[in-house]
Parts: C-alpha cells; structure tokens; sequence
C-alpha cells in the first residue's frame, strides 16, 4: 500500500469520519446518496504517475453483448442508450478524462468485469495531499455522475426488449 493510502486513512479515522476501505490494491470509500443509497467509488493505481477513480458494475453488460445483432441494430442500440454508447466508444479509444467504460480485471480475483474509469493523470501516489487533491476530486465527480446518468438510462429503458443484469447489482445501491 502507498503512503498516501495509509495517510488518507489514518485522517478519515483522526476526522473521525466514516474510514475508506484501503486494500494493498485499492482504496474503496462508500460515499451515501441522500438517506437510502449510496455509490461506491473506488480509486485503483493504474501506472506510477496515474490512477483511475472507477465505479465497478460487475457483469452488468455481458447479456447485452452476448445477444447477437448486426450492425445496424447495434447502431440503433447504442442510439437509445446514448450514456451507454458514448461510454464505451470512449473506453475504445482509451480516451479516460471524461470517463469511459471498459472491462478490467478484478484487483482482488483477477476476473474481468465492467468499470466506469475516469483517469487522474501527473500525480504523486505517494503525496497525499496531491493524489486526493482537486484532480482527483473533479474525477470523482464525473465518475458519480456519469454512473448515475448511466443507472438511470438503464432503469428506464430496462423493459424495452433488451437483456442486462440488474444495475442495481453494481456498486450503486438503490
């Protein structure tokens, strides 16, 4: 675990504020949603000078790739969920800033599952001050939006003749 892990975690404690779950591959931290729900950000090393701010959606997606189509209906697909589609082209051009969708290994298992990633890049990993800092905090903010905006666009559009798992199966709790 970096020094700047064990520091956020040794100032949440002194704060005495809920702790952020710090693993030697991640820091996970719950952040609530109003009185009944809550969202899951986790902050995961991605290179020496980076790290992704990344909401986990597990298997959310699979079905949804699994059902056979052709172009076009691919097409047509991706132009109902808007939120869904601009994701995952930005997840295939590796274009991170904005926050994209892209399936990564899990830190703990190694299984690869669904991630809404958003990079901080030029960063000290052993500054905590600058890897928890206004980068990284704007990071956060787009991942908890973009998530949300994608949550909703799932739930509404659930019972129009596509399969994906339950989004409430992800790290956002309803």
């Amino acid at each position: 675990m970096c020094s700047a892990f064990k520091f956020l975690e040794n100032a949440f404690a002194k704060e005495r504020m809920a702790s952020p779950r710090v693993t030697a591959n991640y820091v996970e931290l719950t952040l609530p949603l109003g009185e009944t729900a809550a969202i899951v950000l986790y902050y995961l090393p991605k290179s020496a000078r980076a790290i992704w701010v990344a909401t986990c959606w597990d298997e959310c997606f699979e079905r949804f790739f699994q059902q056979p189509c052709a172009r076009e209906e691919l097409q047509r697909r991706l132009r109902e969920w808007p939120t869904l589609g601009a994701l995952l082209w930005s997840g295939l051009r590796h274009h991170y800033r904005r926050g994209a969708l892209i399936k990564a290994p899990d830190r703990d298992t190694g299984a690869h599952q669904w991630m809404l990633v958003c990079e901080v890049a030029n960063v000290n990993l052993e500054n905590a001050e600058e890897l928890f800092g206004p980068a990284t905090h704007a990071a956060s903010q787009i991942v908890v939006a973009r998530s949300l905006q994608l949550r909703h666009e799932l739930r509404r559009k659930r019972g129009e003749g596509l399969a994906f798992s339950k989004p409430e199966d992800s790290t956002i709790l309803s």
